[in-house]
């Protein structure tokens, strides 16, 4: 979230072309800003965590409205 506010702000406020490159630890992203702050992130992403949900919570779920 941080680089795409970042880029956008480098876009809009410094007049950086998009898309912007933002270097980052786990990898490189690619920011492109366009028109009214349309902004889209592509870079390489990698599963965290995985779980499972209870049978009572998914009742739960699907009974809320």
């Amino acid at each position: 979230i941080c680089a795409c506010a970042a880029a956008a702000a480098a876009v809009r406020l410094g007049g950086m072309p998009s898309p912007v490159t933002v270097h980052l630890p786990g990898g490189d992203l690619v920011i492109d800003v366009a028109g009214d702050l349309q902004v889209t992130m592509t870079g390489p992403a990698e599963p965290v965590y995985a779980g499972e949900a209870s049978g009572a919570l998914l009742e739960r779920l699907a009974r809320a409205d």
